[in-house]
């Protein structure tokens, strides 16, 4: 009972935290609101060449303002509509494909292959995000009086966000296969916490690139405290299953998607407790196929004795 005492306790901390890590938007919001202020020069007396120069109607260009950076808002609002035009291209996807294949009395086949196609959608609007949201991550921590991280080599900070991303996809082909389990009544569960630790990657997925953690420390994070990261993920999963319309489901994910983003930078997953959460490894098979992609393409991922992907240890 105590070890179910201390999973129960950790998941609600974790659900409680991506909810009220949404109130870090007012703070984001307060400190991106502050202008640049600028100093008036300080006035001089005039030499008797700037006095001649007058004369003849010669005049020296003032200093420019700098200039300031978009608003948090600005970059939330071209978020959004990134995020929506990639829901409305997938349901056209859908739509168009759906309708090739009635041609052949194959409408079914047509409109899963379009619901699969959600799986690239997804990365290419993720790195379009993270290239978007670099200005938001920097806002966060800020916000959090944190000092930028030290910089990366520009290499292995490209291998972690493709191994990243490769698992990230064949976790997600794993919950879908999910689904289909033969258990009657424990498989909508089963499916439910892989999309709740699904959304809990792509979520923090931005904070550890932030502060440049390798993917196996996210991978021994995720193994080592999945209670609390099954509760963070938890709020976004409901949210985003609320209706039986997959449009509508979408639409509303890419609306909250951002917000738990920013919600991640202000949690706190290291609590102490008076026992051990115990390890469960629920991605050690996308981790071993993960392994072995990067060993077959190894052109944009070189392993380094800090970064090389490896079975997580138990803390």
């Amino acid at each position: 009972m105590g070890i179910l005492r201390i999973v129960a306790e950790d998941y609600f901390h974790g659900f409680k935290d991506s909810i009220l890590g949404l109130m870090f938007i007012r703070r984001i919001l307060a400190e991106d609101a502050r202008e640049i202020q600028v100093e008036p020069p300080e006035r001089r007396e005039r030499t008797v060449l700037q006095m001649r120069r007058e004369k003849q109607g010669i005049f020296r260009r003032p200093p420019e303002p700098p200039k300031k950076k978009d608003s948090l808002v600005k970059k939330l609002t071209q978020i959004y509509a990134m995020n929506i035009g990639f829901v409305v291209v997938w349901q056209l996807l859908v739509f168009i494909l759906s309708f090739i294949f009635g041609l052949f009395g194959r409408a079914e086949l047509g409109e899963t292959i379009g619901y699969l196609m959600i799986a690239p959608i997804f990365v290419l609007m993720k790195i379009v995000q993270m290239l978007w949201f670099s200005d938001i991550s920097g806002a966060c921590m800020r916000a959090l009086n944190q000092p930028p991280p030290n910089q990366e080599p520009m290499g292995r900070m490209f291998g972690e966000t493709v191994t990243s991303l490769v698992h990230q996809n064949i976790f997600f082909v794993q919950a879908m296969l999910s689904q289909y389990l033969p258990i009657p009544l424990i498989t909508p569960f089963i499916f439910f916490v892989h999309m709740s630790l699904l959304n809990s990657m792509y979520c923090f997925d931005y904070f550890y690139e932030s502060y440049n953690f390798s993917f196996n420390r996210r991978a021994n994070y995720y193994e080592t405290r999945w209670p609390y990261f099954l509760g963070f993920g938890t709020p976004l999963t409901i949210a985003s299953s609320m209706f039986s319309s997959m449009f509508a489901n979408g639409v509303i994910y890419a609306l909250f998607f951002p917000l738990f983003i920013i919600s991640s930078y202000k949690v706190n997953w290291a609590r102490k407790y008076d026992g051990k959460i115990p390890q469960i490894t629920f991605c050690r098979i996308s981790y071993f196929l993960t392994q072995r992609v990067a060993e077959l393409t190894r052109w944009w991922y070189t392993p380094t004795p800090n970064s090389q992907l490896r079975p997580v240890q138990k803390q």
